[in-house]
């Protein structure tokens, strides 16, 4: 289940198949393994949840750890919210979203088949998801974007608000989609959004940083996106610090 960090953990520089980059330890924000005993539980957990059972639920069909994880049925547009405690401003400190999820199409689908799923990180002028202007807005995952190639490679956005051009801030990583589980991460820090897929650097692209600080986290797909094929997530941490990183390119959490 989610664990809400208010204070500064200490950590070992080594636990089990990952290692920090330095020896700064992490301030970990939130942490959460769906580990729910149900879904009243998870509703309790999240600022917003997809109320209909059936389109955003738990699973242990697919996991990563704790025999669990989040499900996003096809065809519809599961999703949940999470507002952290306090906003992060990136010009004082990195921050780093990193999640796991399940694609389960890869490369076996036509240009709509992804839909848009993944982890979108956003800022907003009141400090509260869709209330005031949009600041900026991050995301990581699958996307039908407007460049096309969707449905081939892994997209990422990086919006400066919606004053965006007609790519809506929408770019293509160098990592092909593939069937399976697949680690994602944003790290953002000083104006530059870094984005690793299973540990390989993916794309990076330049923001501005929000007067409001990075503060609303959704997961999952937003609504009126179609995807094919039911989405998984699992393993969700959001922290301060650099970015850890595995031993090896086999798989890896902190949940191990």
């Amino acid at each position: 289940m989610k664990k809400f960090y208010l204070v500064c953990l200490v950590v070992v520089l080594s636990v089990g198949m990952m290692t920090f980059l330095n020896a700064d330890d992490p301030v970990f924000l939130w942490e959460d393994d769906f580990s729910y005993a149900d879904f009243d539980a998870l509703i309790d957990a999240y600022d917003e949840v997809t109320t209909d059972e059936e389109l955003t639920t738990l699973s242990s069909e697919e996991y990563m750890s704790a025999d669990q994880s989040l499900f996003i049925e096809a065809d519809e547009a599961g999703h949940i919210f999470l507002e952290l405690d306090s906003a992060v401003n990136t010009d004082e400190e990195s921050l780093v979203v990193s999640f796991w999820m399940y694609d389960p199409v890869g490369l076996e689908g036509g240009d709509w088949d992804c839909g848009r799923l993944g982890v979108t990180l956003s800022a907003w002028a009141d400090g509260a998801w869709g209330e005031g202007d949009l600041q900026n807005l991050v995301f990581l995952g699958s996307h039908h974007n407007p460049l096309g190639g969707g449905a081939t490679y892994y997209s990422m956005r990086i919006t400066d608000g919606f004053e965006t051009e007609d790519d809506q801030g929408w770019d293509l990583t160098n990592i092909e989609r593939s069937e399976g589980w697949h680690e994602f991460t944003m790290v953002l820090h000083e104006g530059i959004a870094t984005f690793y897929i299973d540990g390989t650097h993916a794309l990076e692209g330049e923001f501005d940083e929000p007067e409001a600080g990075w503060h609303s986290v959704r997961i999952g797909s937003p609504a009126r996106a179609v995807h094919r094929g039911d989405w998984y997530f699992d393993d969700l941490v959001i922290y301060l610090g650099e970015m850890i990183v595995p031993t090896s390119a086999s798989h890896w959490h902190l949940f191990d």
